[in-house]
């Protein structure tokens, strides 16, 4: 089956631990994983690299090219050196690591749950090619609950997430990744307790916008952009893919990238209302 984007898998990283506190930090990060490979070793080419602004292809008209091209960020070991070395982050102890602008060593920890193999191996790219472009991180990869309680408390360094689906308005993301007012459970997004008033009042002012007045939304799309894109509180990295399996042997007419009418094949997760009961009425038996 063709492997619709359907979530965006999202870097979240924790605001209030140094030196993930500073946005020059954070925005050094971006340039420094390595999201080709986890699309190429972790994936085999079934994802795509995500959008700068998390927005999914499907609402991909709300992504502001402008502030895309000034702000945007792509894999570049040298330009994460750069940034680095302008926010004062320098190898003072020749161990090939950056430390603190204070001199205080940088250790930091990317984490995924046990047992989920590709973010696995996401995480392993994601440490080693920050470790290329000098910045100490390890990957680690605790139960379900030991990361899910780490999440939603933000005690993790950096973490994975990708709660926010397919929706037909750019706000179900930026709700996840701007959920406010800050909590000490942060369980519905904002797990990096990423503090900004003026963020919150865009996405809040996004919401009030009608799903009819498109151009609306861009402009609100583009105010959210341009300063998410500048603090880099989270980094989007890839989409996950609608993972689909069936067989023809009984049931015919799945949908395909090349139906006509395409719908989604699959029924998990909230996908029924999204597409999934259109995939069974459409369904047609193998040998009638």
């Amino acid at each position: 089956p063709y492997m619709l984007s359907a979530n965006t898998a999202v870097l979240f990283l924790n605001t209030t631990k140094k030196p993930l506190d500073d946005a020059a930090f954070r925005r050094a990060l971006a340039f420094a994983i390595d999201t080709p490979s986890i699309v190429n070793i972790a994936y085999a080419n079934l994802v795509k690299a995500a959008d700068p602004t998390g927005l999914l292809p499907t609402l991909g008209r709300f992504s502001d090219p402008d502030v895309v091209a000034e702000l945007g960020y792509t894999f570049d070991t040298e330009k994460a050196k750069t940034l680095l070395a302008e926010a004062g982050y320098v190898d003072t102890d020749g161990d090939g690591f950056v430390e603190a602008p204070d001199g205080s060593k940088i250790e930091l920890q990317v984490t995924c749950p046990s047992g989920w193999s590709d973010w696995m191996a996401a995480i392993d790219i994601i440490a080693t090619s920050a470790q290329a472009a000098g910045i100490n991180i390890q990957a680690a990869t605790p139960d379900y609950g030991a990361w899910n309680t780490a999440l939603q408390s933000a005690t993790f360094d950096m973490t994975l997430n990708n709660w926010a689906s397919m929706s037909n308005t750019p706000w179900t993301l930026y709700n996840l990744l701007f959920n406010h007012p800050i909590r000490e459970q942060m369980q519905s997004g904002n797990f990096g307790k990423y503090d900004n008033q003026e963020m919150f009042d865009l996405v809040d002012a996004l919401a009030a916008i009608p799903t009819t007045d498109e151009a609306a939304m861009k402009e609100a799309c583009a105010q959210i952009q341009t300063l998410m894109l500048t603090d880099m509180p989270m980094i989007p990295l890839w989409y996950n893919g609608l993972w689909a399996q069936f067989s023809t042997s009984t049931w015919t007419n799945w949908p395909t990238e090349t139906s006509a009418n395409q719908t989604l094949p699959t029924t998990w997760s909230g996908y029924w209302q999204l597409g999934g009961l259109m995939t069974l009425i459409n369904l047609k038996p193998a040998n009638p």
